[in-house]
């Protein structure tokens, strides 16, 4: 897909993000091309841009498999916390047993609500990862326009909590290149 300031445009990009873009690419770019040079300049603002992009690029099904990819990294660090409390984890199964239509929306926004509680009950690492797990869950539960949104937030959220916030970032967006380059 070639991004050009209409396709930013068109997907009602910032207009910081528009003029950075302008700055760089008067003619437009292959959007992997651009999401791999965001990713090489290491800056986190720019890695917001590039996370913001290659959401709002991708197919329904793609955003929910990279905010579930993002929620996992955050798994981790909750779990080590608080290894006897399964609400994150449970939650992130219940993304994807509704995916694969084993579950109703219901019952996925049950197990979202049960992770969020959890989550408000103890420290930041849980917070983080119940953040990004809900908004995996949402990208699973509405339309492909939330969707993206949500996808965004949950790597946001992930890459926020951890020691290397770029480091992370840089990780979710290239898992996003292999989500673009399958087919939709």
């Amino acid at each position: 897909m070639k991004i050009t300031v209409k396709k930013l445009r068109e997907l009602n990009a910032c207009d910081s993000g528009i003029e950075y873009f302008k700055s760089k690419h008067s003619k437009g770019v292959e959007l992997t091309d651009l999401i791999l040079e965001d990713i090489a300049t290491n800056n986190w603002g720019i890695l917001e841009y590039a996370n913001w992009l290659i959401t709002h690029c991708m197919a329904y099904k793609q955003c929910v498999n990279y905010a579930l990819y993002a929620s996992e990294l955050a798994l981790p660090e909750y779990e080590r916390e608080y290894p006897n409390d399964s609400h994150i984890h449970d939650c992130i199964q219940a993304i994807k047993d509704f995916r694969d239509g084993k579950i109703t929306k219901k019952e996925l926004l049950d197990a979202v609500a049960d992770a969020y509680n959890a989550a408000y009950a103890v420290a930041h690492a849980a917070d983080a990862a119940a953040y990004a797990a809900a908004h995996a869950a949402y990208a699973a539960a509405h339309a492909a326009a939330y969707a993206a949104h949500a996808a965004a937030h949950a790597a946001y959220a992930t890459a926020y909590a951890t020691a290397d916030k770029n480091a992370t970032m840089i990780k979710i967006l290239q898992y996003g290149i292999t989500l673009l380059e399958v087919k939709k």
